[in-house]
């Protein structure tokens, strides 16, 4: 956390270190691109991680969506072949929309046609006067709010009049820096906004939650090769080997039963001869 205070005296520092043929009390507008390209440095790593949060939930939800559909060595199968390496690829694919969304931001000039912009200066402007105005008010009046407040005494309105015509900032390095913060506050909130909605629109709406419904399309189902669908709906290898077990022990049983036949149906015989 930064003061504005603190910050103007950044601003001032990075203009004196980069003023150009600016006038006095103006600011160069390169300054407010330096500014927030510092100030947006987070977005990549903030984006990324909630990419990665989202993308992950949605695998979960896909897995136990398998899970209660399927058999387990289906599910298993169904997981492996299928939606493994398409949730693997839609990742990606969502990284690289963040980074495309990202570049703008971090690598060009602030630029918008929004006429949100010059609304939130003008308001940021508004409420800082306002404020100012109430300080000096509080001040002259000898009170900590104007909230609610009544006197009787006599005030001398002129010397408030000037009061709050002098209530400037008289250091034209420093004005031009508060311009410069409330040019930079005003475009960052319109670029904050504009990178969300990009972010939710473009990467994960599009790339996330339209890619489940084709990840087993029929048309995809169609498309598969044989072997993929073999390995998908075949037996699988302990199946297989669990199959020929039971079928060595049937024919084991079996042979034990027409031998314990042949043994009864000789004991009968030999009773009756006897």
């Amino acid at each position: 956390y930064i003061t504005r205070d603190a910050f103007i005296s950044q601003i001032e520092d990075l203009m004196h270190r980069t003023r150009g043929c600016e006038l006095p009390g103006s600011f160069n507008p390169m300054v407010v691109a330096d500014l927030f390209l510092e100030q947006c440095r987070p977005w990549e790593a903030i984006a990324r991680r909630h990419v990665e949060n989202v993308w992950d939930a949605a695998f979960r939800f896909v897995k136990l969506v398998v899970a209660h559909v399927a058999d387990e060595s289906t599910a298993k199968a169904l997981q492996y072949e299928v939606f493994e390496p398409a949730m693997n690829g839609v990742l990606q694919t969502m990284r690289d929309k963040t980074k495309e969304l990202l570049t703008p931001h971090q690598h060009s000039h602030p630029i918008t046609y929004n006429h949100y912009l010059t609304e939130t200066l003008q308001k940021v402007r508004r409420e800082r006067g306002q404020n100012e105005r109430e300080r000096i008010l509080c001040r002259f009046f000898g009170v900590d709010s104007l909230q609610s407040w009544h006197s009787d005494d006599e005030y001398d309105l002129r010397r408030l009049a000037d009061s709050l015509a002098e209530s400037g900032e008289p250091d034209m390095g420093r004005y031009a820096a508060s311009e410069a913060l409330d040019c930079l506050n005003a475009y960052y909130k319109v670029a904050l906004k504009r990178f969300i909605d990009d972010l939710a629109v473009q990467v994960i709406e599009a790339k996330l939650i339209s890619a489940l419904d084709r990840i087993l399309h029929p048309v995809s189902i169609c498309q598969m090769l044989d072997e993929q669908v073999a390995r998908i709906a075949g037996e699988s290898e302990e199946t297989r080997t669990e199959r020929e077990q039971l079928n060595k022990q049937l024919e084991v049983l079996r042979n034990g039963l027409e031998t314990c036949k042949r043994f009864v149906g000789f004991r009968i015989s030999g009773g009756k001869n006897w």
